[in-house]
């Protein structure tokens, strides 16, 4: 079996105004883009932008409910089975709120024992993600650790509506650094 796999994390923000006066137009305009390409690979992957565990996950937190991605058991389904990834270091951690209306903000947060605190500057701390909205975490280089200790990400609902959500995660996992997977001759 051969895996092939790009992860692209891709941001674009951009505005034009024109504004009319006196029959003179004047417009103004503003662009930023950012697009970084990591590759997938085996071997030492530290220090380069590569990565060989992804995880999405997409799903429903209802309201007054929280939960935990552990980055140390990130279930994932392949076309062989379902396996748990053991994240070593985490490229880029993309969290989308699905939701389109009012009152259905969601928190990311770092706080108890064994949270992910690199997020939020290696503090406890909480992010709101409103409708239509994304929380994305980008650490290229990999330049934390998660280990038994810094390995929870939470997020909660304090709202009473049920909210859509979708997760991406792109990663190193050491386990699976040194692994080729072959299909056994007849």
């Amino acid at each position: 079996m051969t895996i092939t796999s790009q992860g692209l994390l891709s941001t674009i923000g951009s505005f034009t105004t024109t504004e009319t006066l006196g029959g003179q137009s004047q417009k103004y305009a503003g662009n930023t883009t950012l697009n970084v390409s990591l590759s997938y690979g085996t071997g030492v992957l530290t220090g380069t932008l590569g990565f060989n565990a992804a995880a999405y996950y997409t799903g429903v937190l209802s309201g007054g409910n929280s939960f935990n991605f552990d980055l140390r058991q990130l279930t994932q389904s392949t076309a062989k089975s379902t396996y748990d990834i053991e994240l070593d270091k985490v490229r880029e951690f993309v969290f989308v709120n699905l939701a389109t209306t009012t009152g259905t903000d969601l928190k990311i947060r770092t706080t108890g024992s064994e949270a992910f605190d690199a997020l939020f500057n290696f503090q406890t701390g909480n992010a709101i993600v409103g409708p239509s909205t994304q929380f994305i975490f980008a650490d290229f280089l990999g330049r934390e650790d998660v280990d038994a200790s810094n390995r929870y990400i939470s997020v909660h609902n304090e709202g009473n509506e049920n909210v859509n959500y979708s997760a991406i995660f792109l990663g190193v996992s050491n386990a699976l650094a040194l692994v080729e997977d072959e299909i056994p001759s007849p």
